[in-house]
C-alpha cells in the first residue's frame, strides 16, 4: 500500500452483489453526491483480502477469484490526496456441491474433540462453514459450540451416539460416532463388614495426593458429604465417638513424595443405620407367593464416590494404586495413615491402577472423580469402577 497521506473521508462506496455463484467477481465505486465527482478522481485502488491488486485503477472491478469468503477494499486518489478506505465483504462459488459434517469417528469416554462443516464448491475447493451451525449430540455428552465432551459410560460397553449440525433453515448433518469406555474393568466385592480403602503411590508419581470419600445416590442425609483433605472432621457421621463407629473415617493427610492416605468404610453400621427397604408387594393377595413381592431397589443401592488430586509435584498427571482390603468380623484400628482389623477375617483384596491431576482443592469440586463403588445392601454386593479419563465432580 502507497505511504501517501490520507487526509479525505472516503465520500465513496463499494457496490457489490454480496454473494457469486461462481468464481468471478464485479464491484463498481459509486461516488457520494456534493462529496466527490468523476472529474476529482486521479486514480483508484482495489484490494482483495488485505493484497493490493496491481494496474487496476479503474472505478470498476470484475476478474476471477477462488472460491470463499472474501474482502474486496478500495481507496480513491484526489488531488488533495489519498481518501480512506472502504471495504465489503463478498462470497463467491456460493453454489456449493456438497456438506459434510467431520469429526473422529471414535472418542474415549471423558475427553472432548471438535466437529467442524465444510461445503465443497464447484471448483473443488473446501470452506469451513461451521460458524452456520448449531452442534448437538442424542446422547452420551454435550456440546459447547463445536466441541463435544464424551460422557463417562456407565458398564462397560462401548456407546454409539449420534452428532447432529443443524442450520436456522433445517439443513441437518449427522454422523455416527462410537464412545470407548476405557475404564478399568470392574472389581466384584463380596460380603464385608470394612473395607480400607488405601491410595498407594511412588516416588517419581508425584507428591502429597489428597484424596476424598463420600456417599452419593444413597437416598440418606448423608448423600454428597465427603472425608479427606478439605474437610473439617476426618469421620462421618462429624465427630463421632468412637471413631470406630463412624461411616467413613479418614486416616490423616500424608503430604510425602511417596505414601498412602486411607479411608475407612464401615458398611456393616451404615447399613444398620439405613437398612434394607422392606418388601413391598400385594399384601391383600391371600397365596403369599414370594414372587408377589419385591424390594425397592432404589432405596438398596449406594454409591461411594473416590475422589484425588496431586497436591504438590511437578507431572500433570501421576499414577498411584487404588487398593480395597475387605474384612468380615473383628475390630478395626489405625496405624498411622492406615487401618489394620484384629480378629477378623480378609475376604477380599484387590489392586486397582488409577491416575490424576494437579489441583489445589479447597472442596470437593476442586477434585478429581477416579472411581466408584457400587454397593447393594440387600446383596451386600458391591462392584468397583475405576475411570482412566477423570472428570471434575
Amino acid at each position: 500500500m502507497s505511504h501517501s497521506l490520507c487526509n479525505k473521508a472516503a465520500g465513496f462506496s463499494i457496490e457489490s452483489a454480496g454473494s457469486y455463484a461462481g468464481k468471478t467477481v464485479n464491484f463498481s465505486i459509486a461516488l457520494e453526491e456534493n462529496i466527490l465527482l468523476p472529474s476529482d478522481i486521479l486514480s483508484c485502488e482495489w484490494y482483495i483480502d488485505g493484497t493490493l491488486l496491481d494496474n487496476q485503477h479503474d472505478l470498476v472491478l470484475q476478474g476471477s477469484l477462488y472460491c470463499g469468503d472474501h474482502v474486496v477494499a478500495a481507496r480513491l486518489l484526489t488531488s488533495t490526496g489519498w481518501t480512506g478506505l472502504k471495504s465489503a465483504p463478498f462470497t463467491n462459488c456460493t453454489i456449493p456441491v456438497s456438506y459434510v459434517l467431520e469429526g473422529p469417528s471414535t472418542v474415549n469416554e471423558g475427553d472432548t474433540v471438535s466437529f467442524y462443516v465444510f461445503a465443497t464448491f464447484t471448483d473443488g475447493s473446501r470452506q469451513d462453514v461451521s460458524y452456520r451451525y448449531t452442534f448437538t449430540a442424542d446422547y452420551g455428552g454435550s456440546f459447547q459450540g463445536q466441541q463435544f465432551r464424551a460422557a463417562q459410560i456407565d458398564g462397560q460397553q462401548d456407546l454409539q451416539v449420534e452428532i447432529s449440525a443443524r442450520t436456522a433453515d433445517s439443513q441437518i448433518l449427522k454422523k455416527s460416532v462410537l464412545i470407548k469406555n476405557t475404564s478399568e474393568p470392574p472389581v466384584d466385592i463380596p460380603d464385608f463388614d470394612f473395607m480400607v480403602l488405601r491410595f498407594i503411590w511412588q516416588e517419581g508419581a508425584g507428591r502429597d495426593l489428597d484424596i476424598q470419600v463420600g456417599f452419593e445416590n444413597s437416598n440418606t442425609t448423608y448423600d454428597n458429604r465427603y472425608v479427606g483433605y478439605g474437610n473439617p472432621n476426618r469421620t462421618l457421621p462429624e465427630n463421632t465417638v468412637p471413631e470406630t463407629d463412624a461411616y467413613l473415617w479418614w486416616a490423616k493427610d500424608n503430604t510425602q513424595t511417596t505414601g498412602v492416605e486411607a479411608v475407612l468404610l464401615n458398611i456393616k453400621r451404615f447399613v444398620a443405620d439405613h437398612p434394607t427397604s422392606g418388601a413391598m408387594g400385594d399384601f391383600l393377595g391371600r397365596d403369599f407367593f414370594s414372587m408377589d413381592f419385591h424390594t425397592s431397589t432404589v432405596n438398596n443401592r449406594l454409591e461411594v464416590g473416590m475422589y484425588a488430586v496431586w497436591y504438590g509435584g511437578s507431572i500433570d498427571q501421576g499414577r498411584f494404586d487404588v487398593e480395597l482390603t475387605c474384612y468380615k468380623g473383628g475390630e478395626m484400628q489405625i496405624q498411622d495413615s492406615n487401618f489394620v482389623n484384629i480378629g477378623g477375617t480378609e475376604v477380599s483384596s484387590s489392586v486397582v491402577a488409577a491416575q490424576t491431576k494437579r489441583s489445589r482443592p479447597t472442596s470437593i469440586n476442586d477434585y478429581y472423580k477416579v472411581g466408584v463403588l457400587a454397593y447393594n445392601k440387600e446383596t451386600k454386593q458391591g462392584v468397583l469402577h475405576i475411570y482412566q479419563d477423570q472428570t471434575n465432580n
